[in-house]
C-alpha cells in the first residue's frame, strides 16, 4: 500500500513515461474476438516482420488484446481474420500498453518506484500479471503493467485456484 498522494505522482509519472516511449500514431492495440490464444499467438508471431506485436490482454476466453507498432498489428490484426477470428478491433489508444515497446517507460518508472515507500496490505492482494495471491505488494514495475503481459480474465484466476484447492 502506498499513500494518495504518492499513488497520483505515480499515475502521473506512469502515463507520461509511456507516452513519451512511443510517439501517438506509432503504436496500437486491436482486440481480437473468437480466436484461441496460441493462433492469435503465432499470427503475431509471423506478423512482427522485424517490428513489435504480442498478445497482452487476455480478457477472456476468445478474446485478446494485441498491441505494438502500428504497421504489425495490423498485419497481425488481418492475420488472424485470415485464420478465422470474428473480428480483429483496433482500439482507440494513445500508446501500445503492455508491450515491449513499453520497457523505456517501465525503467523510468523504476527509478520512481524506487523512492516510494511500500506497507504491507491490510487484505490480500490478487495481481492480474500472474493471478497469484499477494501477502506484500512489492514496488515493482511489474506491478504497474506497463510492459507485461496482464491476464483479466476468469479462467486465468479459476485455473490458479483450482490447482490450489
Amino acid at each position: 500500500m502506498i499513500d494518495f498522494a504518492d499513488a497520483v505522482r505515480l499515475v502521473e509519472m506512469r502515463g507520461k513515461f509511456m507516452q513519451e516511449a512511443v510517439p501517438e500514431g506509432t503504436g496500437a492495440m486491436a482486440a481480437i474476438i473468437g480466436l484461441d490464444d496460441a493462433s492469435i499467438a503465432k499470427a503475431c508471431e509471423e506478423a512482427a516482420e522485424g517490428q513489435v506485436v504480442s498478445p497482452v490482454n487476455f480478457n477472456s476466453p476468445g478474446q485478446v488484446v494485441i498491441a505494438g507498432h502500428k504497421e504489425a498489428v495490423e498485419r497481425a490484426g488481418a492475420a488472424c481474420k485470415a485464420a478465422g477470428a470474428k473480428r480483429a478491433l483496433p482500439l482507440p489508444v494513445s500508446v501500445p500498453s503492455h508491450c515491449a515497446l513499453m520497457k523505456p517507460a517501465a525503467d523510468k518508472l523504476a527509478v520512481e518506484l524506487a523512492k516510494i515507500t511500500f506497507n504491507a496490505p491490510t487484505v490480500p492482494v490478487v495481481n492480474n500479471v500472474d493471478v497469484k495471491c499477494e501477502p506484500m505488494v512489492m514496488p515493482s514495475v511489474t506491478h504497474w503493467y506497463v510492459s507485461c503481459i496482464t491476464r483479466f480474465s476468469g479462467r486465468s484466476l479459476l485455473n490458479t485456484w483450482q490447482r490450489k484447492a
